[in-house]
């Protein structure tokens, strides 16, 4: 239906094909501005779809502008860059002009920049030390000018000034402990404009130990952590993290850094039996393989005795079985009620994109333990297909022919947009 209701259009009796049915209309050549309703009808169910059909009129090119959406009190400078592109994405020649402003109650402090344009772009390194940044927003605006036509185009930009320079997570860690089973996790400590705090000391606090444990960072900002949990008892056990800062100049305030708290329960079990699933944090990659190692304390069992004990475990994806296999552990007697598995998993397209494992077990007495984990896999396909274009670049109105490559019977989808024109949605 068009905006003024009217039908324009209709198919009956479609058939799919694979599930899918693929219909085409064309709107006339100066169609009616406004709402388009598709409405699918089956049985007694009906779906609608709108789409918008508007005027739109292209620029002749278009600016991008990288200007960061935090800024910390404690920054002397800041990195912006400026671009202006055709849509065929030739480079503008011209140049730039810009404001950027720091709002400290109703007023604000102005800072202009000038500068030509490098092929296409213009990076500046602003000072900002001089300005009075315990202001809680900026703003900047730039505009640039094309040398050849003196058509003129704008772009603005806000962030925030903080004075938290820091902040810090708890990742990875699990919402229970089991008494003997380390206890493992990590902690991320980043600055407030995104970056990675690496090589830093982190002090972690437990509260079942007196003191606190340090931890250091990686590269990434990330520092991994393994407590011992054998005298936690049956209490909730709190975490809390924090970063040390000594301030060299005390003509400035002291800066805020960010903290992280955590809190664990005990995980109960009559017998204080367990499993526990070694978590891999990265995503899974296609058509390899895992090695999963299961930690496991047995209590139940006789200490003195030797007992063969069957240990099931699942792989589940998208609601269905994928896997089902056991193993059998020996526990008691001499291999004492400590150890650990390994268990074997294929990666490929029936677990794609998420996995979940299933491990368990019954004791003799009844009681069932397990644990569970869940894994990212990356997206695997059984018909791989692939796509690319004759050339990379051509001028325009020439040929170009669009190569597609799949397994036969395959149905494959097509979407084909025009880069060089833009519409409000992109």
């Amino acid at each position: 239906m068009d905006p003024q209701k009217d039908s324009i259009g209709q198919w009956k009796d479609v058939e799919a094909r694979q599930g899918i049915a693929d219909l085409s209309f064309e709107l006339m050549p100066e169609p009616i501005e406004g709402s388009y309703i598709i409405e699918v009808k089956k049985f007694r169910r009906t779906l609608r779809h709108e789409f918008t059909v508007e005027r739109h009129f292209l620029p002749q090119y278009e600016i991008t502008l990288e200007f960061p959406e935090i800024i910390t009190f404690l920054q002397e400078k800041i990195q912006v860059k400026v671009c202006a592109r055709y849509i065929n994405g030739y480079p503008v020649s011209g140049f730039v002009n810009g404001k950027i402003m720091f709002k400290i109650n109703d007023l604000f402090e102005h800072f202009l920049v000038a500068g030509n344009l490098s092929n296409g772009c213009s990076k500046m390194e602003i000072l900002i030390q001089p300005f009075n940044l315990y202001s809680r927003k900026c703003a900047a605006f730039f505009e640039i000018t094309d040398a050849g036509t003196g058509n003129l185009l704008e772009k603005s930009a806000e962030c925030k000034i903080v004075k938290k320079i820091t902040k810090m997570a708890f990742e990875d860690v699990e919402q229970y402990y089991k008494t003997g089973i380390p206890y493992r996790g990590q902690i991320r400590m980043q600055y407030s404009t995104g970056g990675p705090v690496s090589n830093v000391t982190i002090y972690l606090f437990n509260s079942m130990v007196p003191g606190a444990e340090k931890v250091i960072t990686d590269e990434n900002g990330i520092a991994s952590f393994s407590l011992d949990t054998s005298s936690w008892g049956s209490e909730s056990v709190s975490l809390s993290a924090m970063y040390q800062f000594n301030n060299k100049d005390l003509w400035r305030p002291l800066p805020i850094h960010g903290k992280a708290r955590h809190t664990a329960k005990l995980f109960y079990s009559r017998s204080n039996s367990y499993f526990s699933i070694s978590k891999h944090r990265q995503e899974l990659v296609c058509d390899s393989e895992l090695d999963v190692n299961v930690d496991y304390i047995i209590k139940a069992l006789s200490a003195q005795e030797k007992h063969d004990l069957d240990v099931f475990y699942l792989v589940m994806s998208r609601g269905l079985i994928v896997t089902l296999k056991k193993k059998t552990i020996s526990v008691g007697g001499s291999e004492g009620t400590k150890g650990h598995l390994r268990l074997s998993l294929l990666i490929n397209a029936d677990i794609s994109p998420v996995a979940r494992l299933l491990v368990f077990t019954v004791l003799p007495d009844g009681e069932t333990i397990g644990d569970s984990a869940k894994f990212q896999v990356s997206k695997c396909f059984r018909n791989k297909v692939s796509l690319h274009f004759s050339v990379a670049e051509d001028l325009p109105k020439s040929h170009v022919s669009l190569d597609v490559h799949a397994a036969p019977d395959s149905l494959c989808g097509l979407r084909v947009v025009d880069r060089s024109v833009p519409t409000p949605q992109t």
